[in-house]
């Protein structure tokens, strides 16, 4: 109940190169090299295995730029624009275009898998659903999108599962930043090069930032969340957690142990400021499954 260092001093000092999901972890070294640790049972730890392992094991090669993943499965870039998954296939996670219960390929990978296309940035913090940009600026998505709390949730105006990325839209101002995309149990929300901010999916819990708590109100094509000055984007299990450009944090989604740093347990549904920009300087955010976290550079 108290910080012990985990062995290494060249971890990343920004969320960019760290992985926090359901039972396993990850992160990129400042030399490039990939390391990963936790439950396996997937093999979403890259092994050729399905053995869980309680200290940082690497993924081989030492040109990882990005990491992400969702509940049971872990994509990660390379220098080189390529983008390799790993671990369970439910609902097609893994973007093999193909999706189906049972053994190999179709059940689960236990070594990384490419996708096709040049890839900027991978999402973080998904359960079914996967989302990331392409270095043109477009945004993909791929994997569950058909349950009522996170129907919608690939931006492709329906409800069905996609087992390989599609494009969301048709805009290629996307920010490629990794700290500009993520996406939850319930909604996924990316920032654009001029400072907007968009979701799409399930407004379960207000997640769509959209100021209206109503689980039927899902938007299966992403609409604007007001401002225009939206800096960083994390995701927990069902809440965000932004930054603008004057350094200020905002929260929104379920409160519940009051995971919205709001000194009370109330959902918001639009987002709402933690204190004062002047209390944090430059932060950086993360969300863990029902918790909130932000660093102040102050």
């Amino acid at each position: 109940s108290s910080p012990i260092q985990i062995p290494g001093t060249t971890w990343p000092i920004s969320g960019v190169g760290n992985l926090l999901c359901k039972e396993h972890m990850g992160a990129i070294k400042t030399d490039g090299t990939l390391w990963v640790w936790g439950v396996n049972n997937y093999g979403q730890l890259g092994q050729n295995n399905v053995a869980p392992t309680s200290s940082p094991t690497q993924i081989p090669g030492t040109t990882w730029t990005d990491i992400g993943g969702v509940q049971f499965a872990t994509l990660a870039i390379k220098t080189d624009g390529t983008l390799w998954a790993w671990g369970s296939n439910y609902r097609g996670i893994l973007g093999q275009n193909v999706s189906s219960p049972g053994s190999g390929l179709t059940g689960r990978l236990s070594s990384p898998v490419q996708l096709p296309g040049t890839w900027a940035a991978v999402a973080k913090g998904g359960v079914s659903s996967a989302l990331a940009t392409k270095t043109d600026g477009t945004i993909w998505c791929w994997g569950e999108n058909d349950e009522n709390e996170s129907a919608g949730i690939l931006g492709q105006n329906n409800r069905t599962d996609y087992s390989s990325p599609v494009q969301v839209g048709s805009s290629t101002d996307w920010a490629t930043d990794a700290d500009k995309i993520s996406v939850n149990k319930h909604a996924a929300i990316a920032i654009k090069t001029d400072g907007t901010m968009w979701s799409w999916g399930s407004n379960y819990n207000g997640n769509l930032g959209m100021d209206v708590n109503s689980n039927p109100a899902q938007r299966s094509s992403p609409i604007q969340i007001p401002g225009t000055t939206w800096s960083t984007i994390a995701a927990g299990e069902q809440h965000f957690i932004a930054t603008r450009t004057d350094g200020s944090v905002w929260t929104w989604g379920i409160n519940t142990n009051g995971r919205l740093g709001q000194g009370n347990d109330a959902g918001k549904y639009s987002p709402t400021q933690i204190g004062s920009a002047s209390d944090w300087g430059t932060p950086i955010v993360a969300g863990g499954r029902r918790s909130g976290m932000a660093i102040s550079s102050k």
